[in-house]
């Protein structure tokens, strides 16, 4: 009980920021659980009814750098300038019930973690993160200071990036990187 309460102060102004394309249920339903927690907004790349029925807003943008532009589009157009955000994509089997409010927990002290998991052979991945954490301190930072969160772009050949790199040397930024056995990484978009 003490460890719920605790965990609810800690959550107070946190966002969640979601890129929208292949809508399965079963993490929808987990997010919408989520409501009463954190602020919950979903950058969609693609129109489906679920977003509709979940009563939790949204925008339809252009699908024209992947998640990193959707990322980039919730920094410079929905961020309150206050609340910490978790970044995650929509193709995430959940395993434990309280799996998003651990991540939280675990990642407040610092200001960026990339969440890696397994994928469905119940490989570790170690790159191609699907959960981001940046603490209002980075996004800050990020916007101000840099271009903002680079989509990968095909034509211009550029690598997306949130630009901590570009950041490290001059402002004291806590990063860190972790393994999450709560979260399975699904590839090429099928469902275990």
């Amino acid at each position: 009980m003490v460890k719920d309460k605790l965990l609810d102060i800690k959550f107070r102004n946190k966002t969640i920021c979601i890129l929208g394309w292949y809508y399965w249920k079963e993490f929808y339903d987990n997010v919408n659980n989520l409501k009463n927690y954190f602020n919950i907004f979903i950058v969609a790349h693609r129109y489906n009814k679920i977003l509709d029925n979940l009563n939790l807003r949204y925008k339809l943008i252009r699908n024209i750098g992947f998640e990193y532009h959707g990322y980039n589009y919730f920094l410079r157009n929905r961020w309150n300038k206050k609340s910490d955000v978790l970044f995650l994509q929509d193709d995430l089997i959940i395993l434990r019930e309280n799996a998003i409010k651990e991540i939280f927990f675990k990642s407040y002290k610092f200001d960026f973690v990339k969440w890696y998991g397994k994928d469905k052979k119940g490989k570790l991945r170690k790159s191609g993160a699907r959960v981001i954490y940046c603490s209002n301190k980075i996004l800050y930072l990020i916007s101000k200071k840099t271009p903002g969160i680079v989509s990968s772009e095909v034509k211009e050949k550029r690598k997306a990036s949130f630009n901590v790199k570009l950041l490290k040397n001059k402002y004291k930024i806590k990063q860190t990187k972790k393994f999450y056995k709560y979260i399975i990484f699904c590839s090429k978009g099928k469902k275990i």
